[in-house]
Parts: structure tokens; C-alpha cells; sequence
């Protein structure tokens, strides 16, 4: 499973860096990372984060190996783990009758519909409370600057506050995502505001439809009526015996897709809830001190000009929450995949977070 090839890397990096008597920090820092180092090792350590291929590459040749020697003592640990489990799974599904074993596996699709519904619904409520109570205030003001410019303080105040190097791809993005957010604000005209509507607008879009894809092993079940039917013949035994096998298959191949979702979307869900709070409250307290009417770039002043560009941040880490592709982490089959879509989540709402708690 590709949970466990995370987590038997992490664990393999861990033994040879104490073998080394390196802490995380120092490793991380030999490794190329910059301001965060020993954090990021962390995350690596406890299966919370691969990293990227250049960045891993790196950390195996300060642990005097190679890439592929690594990933291959990763996977030979993560396939002597996972190989009990699924023999002994096997055993017990031979020992099942038809309609046990279709039963079993409905159960686990209705459970991972609940699962994914009610995390939907959380991250959809946290999602309308930071579009209302920060973002379209924000919006709102910032249409009544006239002649307002990108701060050029936003690129090295999101690399500080992120604890990333020039390398990670979030980081970038991020700051790329502000600098258009901000060139939107500057245009004026309500293109902010349509920007906003189209983009948080309608509550949990990035989670839209993921309970019917949770389901969808139950088609492969409900195929001909086999499941109901209360006498079979060979030939209909043989063909739910296949349909079984078809949504069992799906099961497994999704389930580290699935564990992951629930570990990331609430992580989404809270920092969605710290900007309705907390970025809600200082965009609350900059427009009291504005005042009514337009004004001028010039006359909001050094700190009025800071205070634009750090919600423009925290606006561009809201966007970029829903850069996480959660519809794929639930549906891929492919390992690889699965471990580029777990690092590329991990690397947004790590970016995402500290950026907004960086300003507010």
C-alpha cells in the first residue's frame, strides 16, 4: 500500500540519520532545505510527507545511498509489512459465503460514504465562513483603493513565513497566485469580486461529489440483480463471485486514497476556520481604521500598504486550498500517483497554514 511505503521510508531515513548521529535539522539543512529543515524531516520521519524527487534525492546522498537504493529498501520493508495483512484477509474472504461477503463490503462503502460526507460538509461550512467573514470583506475594501499596487514585500514573506525553500513548487505557486490576486485588485472594476464568486463561491467545491464517488464499488455490485437473488445458478454464483472480486478489488486499490483524505481534509477544514476567525477579525479592525469613502495607495501609508499585502496572502492561501485534488487521492490505483497527489496536499496546506498564521 502506498501508506505503508510512506511510512517505511520515513521509518528507514529515521534509523540512518541516528545511525549518523545527525539530528533532523542537520539533515534536513545537508539536504538542501532551508528555513524549517528539521521540520520538514519530521514530517518525512513520521509518513506525513514525501518529498519530491530532488529533495529526496539529496537526503539518500547525505545518508550515503542512492535514490533507488532507498525507495528499494522502502519498498522491501513496506511489502514484508503489508504481506500478513493480506493473507490473512484472504483466508478469511475463502471462509465467506457470497451474500457475507457482499454485505461486508457494503458496509464498508456506506462507511466511507458517512466518512467523506460529513468531513465534506465540515470543510463546505468552513469554506462559506471564510469567503463571508473574510474574503469578500476584504474584497470590498480593497475596491475602494484607487491606484493600488503589488507589494513587493509578499514573495519574501510567504518564503519566511512557509519555511520552504525556492524549490517547493507550492511555495511558488502560492506567491504566484498572490501576485494575480493582487494585479486583480489593482484592475479594480468588480474583477476581484467576480474572481471571488467564481472561485469560493458555493461552498465546499473541492469537495463537490465525492460521496458518489466513495460508491462507486456499489455499481459493481449491482450489476444483473445478482446481490438480491435469493437462488443461483453456477453460472450466476460464478458471475457475483466475479463482481465481488471487482468491488473488493476497487476497495483495496482506494483504500490509501481514502486514509489519506481523512487525515487531510480536516487539516483544510481548520485552517479555513482560522482565517473566518481570525483573518475575519483583522480585516474587521484594518477597515475601522480606513474609514468610509475611496483613498489613495499613497495615503494608506507604509503600514496600511503592509496590512494590504498580508490579506492578499492569506486570500491566495485560501484559494490555494482548493488546489488539493481530493477527488484523485480517493479514486487513483496508482501508487506512485497516490504519493505525488499525499506531498503535493501536504506541501499546500503546510504552506497555506503558516502563511496566514504568519500575518494574523
Amino acid at each position: 500500500m502506498a501508506q505503508d511505503h510512506i511510512g517505511a521510508l520515513g521509518q528507514i531515513v529515521k534509523e540512518l540519520r541516528k545511525a549518523k548521529g545527525l539530528n533532523q535539522n542537520e539533515l534536513g539543512t545537508r539536504a538542501g532545505y532551508g528555513a524549517g529543515a528539521g521540520v520538514a524531516i519530521s514530517r518525512l520521519e513520521n509518513g506525513l510527507l514525501k518529498p519530491g524527487v530532488r529533495k529526496l534525492q539529496a537526503i539518500a546522498q547525505v545518508l550515503d545511498l542512492t535514490l533507488e537504493e532507498l525507495e528499494a529498501r522502502a519498498s522491501t520493508q513496506s511489502g514484508e509489512n503489508s504481506l500478513p495483512t493480506k493473507t490473512i484477509a484472504s483466508d478469511e474472504r475463502d471462509r465467506e459465503s457470497p451474500q457475507a461477503r457482499a454485505a461486508r463490503i457494503q458496509q464498508e462503502i456506506f462507511a466511507r460514504k458517512n466518512s467523506i460526507t460529513s468531513l465534506s460538509e465540515k470543510f463546505g461550512i468552513a469554506q462559506d465562513r471564510a469567503r463571508d467573514e473574510f474574503f469578500m470583506r476584504f474584497i470590498e475594501v480593497a475596491e475602494r483603493i484607487e491606484g493600488a499596487q503589488k507589494p513587493d514585500t509578499i514573495r519574501p514573506q510567504i518564503h519566511n513565513a512557509s519555511g520552504a525553500d525556492a524549490d517547493n513548487l507550492a511555495d511558488r505557486q502560492l506567491e504566484d497566485t498572490s501576485d494575480g490576486f493582487a494585479q486583480l485588485l489593482a484592475v479594480g472594476g468588480g474583477v476581484a469580486t467576480n474572481l471571488a464568486i467564481s472561485w469560493l463561491s458555493g461552498g465546499a467545491r473541492a469537495t463537490k461529489g465525492l460521496t458518489g464517488v466513495v460508491a462507486a464499488p456499489l455499481f459493481a455490485l449491482a450489476a444483473g440483480g445478482l446481490v438480491m437473488m435469493i437462488k443461483r445458478n453456477r453460472q450466476q454464483q460464478r458471475e457475483l463471485a466475479a463482481q465481488l472480486d471487482v468491488a473488493e478489488a476497487q476497495l483495496n486499490a482506494t483504500e490509501p486514497g481514502f486514509k489519506a483524505v481523512r487525515k487531510l481534509l480536516p487539516r483544510a477544514t481548520e485552517t479555513l476556520e482560522y482565517i473566518a476567525v481570525h483573518a475575519g477579525h483583522a480585516v474587521n479592525r484594518w477597515e475601522n481604521q480606513l474609514g468610509a469613502g475611496t483613498m489613495s495607495w499613497e495615503q494608506l501609508g507604509k503600514e496600511g500598504r503592509q496590512r494590504y499585502g498580508d490579506f492578499i496572502a492569506i486570500s491566495a492561501a485560501q484559494i490555494s486550498l482548493l488546489q488539493i485534488d481530493v477527488q484523485r487521492l480517493l479514486t487513483t490505483h496508482d501508487r506512485e500517483e497516490l504519493h505525488e497527489l499525499i506531498a503535493d496536499a501536504e506541501n499546500w496546506l503546510s504552506v497555506s497554514r503558516d502563511a496566514v498564521e504568519a500575518r494574523v
